[in-house]
């Protein structure tokens, strides 16, 4: 089969600029005692991010080309494989697409540019917004724990330590293509506009507002035949990328209006609920750091008076105290499995959790999903699902049909929530966080007085007025549940 003829090579440069936490995992893990430089031997690993030769976060060419794969509905099916490649690789009809994803990475010194939204606050070197961040990785790291449903405490050794890209972080974007023409090029960027919506986010967690990114287009270059020529009378050979014809300005500028009048791309509209939490009362959402900070003062028999609190409040990217998507979401779920069970409708989250007295009987399986082989004589449980059968989950519509209101809301193993959960955040300028010291003190059971050597302090946030937003994939849901 003869190659087709060479037309142009178009190159597409531009940056991603995170604005939420990122979490693209390499599926390893580290001690987080090595980044601390401590020797407590309690501190767990963390769910690693993928990283360069450097050491550094990137964001891996296939994390950006599957993104805007998903992001195609209402392209013409020929348009899809023609850029992207056929979907289903072993058939004798499939191609590859046309674009080149290259993997982005961290743009160097991007800490101390203006271009850094609030570099001062995020980069300062005592900054308490990104939990044990690294420079050289670019990465902080956040903790989270299962609740026990019972005793509605943090459940035995499921503590969850991850890796992550915070806000305002910068990655050089490049895609290369061959042979594009006009229109190609015009669709190209279209898709690349829409990662600037809401919706859209890469990587893990996005149910709970993480992987949100900023896309911008910073310059378009072509290598057509009147280049080549000019680049192989040349005999610099060297200078490829300098022989390509930077578009200028005016010409970018016509390239994106004709993009932006293609016609609109269908798009899912989240149903938005928007939530305000008026706190009368303080409260306190507790930064896992400060544990360590405590306890190395203590051991420097630091004075009382530059003795850091025992607890204080994780803040965002502003300093402000706020209260975790994760959290907020994990309330949720809590409070709509209590829901169920009170109007005796199957909810199958963890039934081992309860005492079996709290449990109804016969109750459903717990998600993650019934596993196929039951045909093959492999032994099931009470309910009829089998335990483990290949290793392979069963995705059918039928099984998913099985799953009770709270997973098709919030999400199993086998099933993406359509819900989205935003962090409950205060509207405090930046810098002026409302929290106040307090005195605590553990009472003596035996003589009603302060227990000794029971005494410890925390900072925490003022009441106030907290805002957030659920947002519903009502479609998706609907294709699941009618």
């Amino acid at each position: 089969m003869n190659p087709p003829a060479f037309l142009s090579r178009w190159l597409i440069i531009g940056r991603l600029t995170t604005r939420s936490e990122l979490h693209i995992g390499d599926g390893g893990s580290l001690p987080l005692v090595e980044r601390l430089g401590s020797k407590s031997d309690a501190l767990p690993e963390y769910a690693t991010v993928c990283t360069d030769a450097r050491q550094c976060a990137y964001v891996p060419g296939s994390a950006i080309k599957g993104i805007l794969r998903s992001l195609t509905d209402g392209f013409p099916p020929d348009l899809v494989d023609g850029l992207l490649g056929s979907a289903v690789t072993n058939s004798p009809t499939s191609v590859g697409g046309k674009l080149e994803f290259w993997d982005a990475f961290h743009r160097t010194g991007i800490g101390t540019t203006a271009e850094q939204p609030s570099a001062t606050a995020l980069h300062g070197t005592q900054d308490l917004r990104r939990p044990w961040w690294d420079a050289k990785r670019r990465t902080a790291i956040t903790t989270s724990v299962s609740i026990d449903r019972r005793t509605r405490t943090a459940s035995e050794g499921l503590l969850y330590t991850t890796e992550y890209v915070p806000p305002g972080e910068v990655f050089e974007v490049e895609i290369s293509g061959d042979n594009l023409d006009p229109r190609e090029v015009e669709r190209t960027l279209q898709l690349l506009s829409r990662l600037n919506d809401s919706e859209v986010s890469l990587g893990g967690n996005a149910s709970s507002g993480w992987g949100r990114v900023e896309w911008q287009l910073t310059e378009v270059r072509c290598f057509g035949q009147a280049e080549l020529k000019s680049w192989l009378a040349s005999k610099d050979l060297d200078g490829g990328l300098e022989a390509t014809r930077k578009l200028g300005r005016s010409c970018l500028a016509e390239l994106l209006q004709r993009a932006h009048s293609l016609a609109k791309l269908p798009r899912t509209q989240p149903m938005v609920i928007e939530i305000t939490v008026t706190s009368d009362t303080p409260w306190l959402a507790r930064d896992a750091r400060q544990r360590e900070r405590s306890e190395a003062a203590t051991a420097a028999s630091q004075a009382q008076p530059a003795k850091p609190a025992n607890a204080v409040a994780i803040r965002d990217e502003n300093g402000n105290p706020f209260y975790p998507a994760k959290s907020l979401r994990g309330i949720l779920r809590t409070h709509a499995e209590r829901i169920l069970r009170t109007l005796a409708l199957p909810c199958a989250t963890n039934p081992t959790e309860l005492p079996a007295a709290a449990r109804r009987d016969p109750l459903p399986v717990s998600p993650p999903l019934a596993m196929e082989g039951k045909a093959r004589g492999t032994k099931t449980d009470a309910a009829g699902a089998s335990p483990m059968t290949e290793g392979r989950a069963a995705r059918s519509g039928k099984e998913l049909d099985s799953l009770d209101l709270v997973a098709k809301l919030f999400g199993c193993a086998a099933w993406h929530s359509p819900l989205q959960v935003s962090r409950l955040e205060s509207p405090h300028p930046p810098g002026s966080p409302p929290t106040f010291h307090q005195e605590f003190v553990a009472i003596d059971r035996f003589t009603g007085g302060a227990a000794e050597g029971a005494k410890f302090d925390a900072e925490l946030a003022r009441g106030t007025t907290l805002r957030g937003k659920l947002a519903i994939d009502v479609d998706r849901l609907k294709r699941l549940d009618p």
